[in-house]
C-alpha cells in the first residue's frame, strides 16, 4: 500500500468523482497465483461517486417508484439526505 497514493479526480462532463490508487513507481505485484505489473503514474479505477442536484435526484427517485419526501442538507447545499417514501404509500 506504501507504493500507492489516493487520487480523486472530478469528471464534470459525467457528474461524478472517480477514485484511483496511482502507483509511485514502476513494480510488479504478486496476488495469489498471479503477478500485475504497474508504471510508475499508472492508476486502478477504483470507484464512482455521482453527483445530482437535490431535482435530479428527485426525477431519479422518482423513476424508481419513490416519491421524494424530506430533505435535509449542509450550509453549502454541497451534501445532501433525502427521505424517499414508496409511491404507492400513503403517508
Amino acid at each position: 500500500l506504501s507504493t500507492f497514493r489516493h487520487e480523486a479526480r472530478y469528471d464534470p462532463r459525467k457528474g461524478r468523482i472517480e477514485m484511483h490508487l496511482v502507483s509511485s513507481v514502476s513494480q510488479t505485484l504478486p496476488i495469489l497465483d498471479r503477478s500485475f505489473q504497474f508504471a510508475s503514474g499508472e492508476s486502478i479505477h477504483t470507484e464512482n461517486s455521482y453527483k445530482y442536484t437535490i431535482e435530479d435526484f428527485h426525477q431519479i427517485a422518482r423513476g424508481g417508484n419513490w416519491r421524494p419526501g424530506r430533505v435535509w442538507t449542509d450550509s453549502n447545499r454541497w451534501f445532501s439526505v433525502h427521505e424517499l417514501i414508496a409511491a404507492d404509500v400513503d403517508v
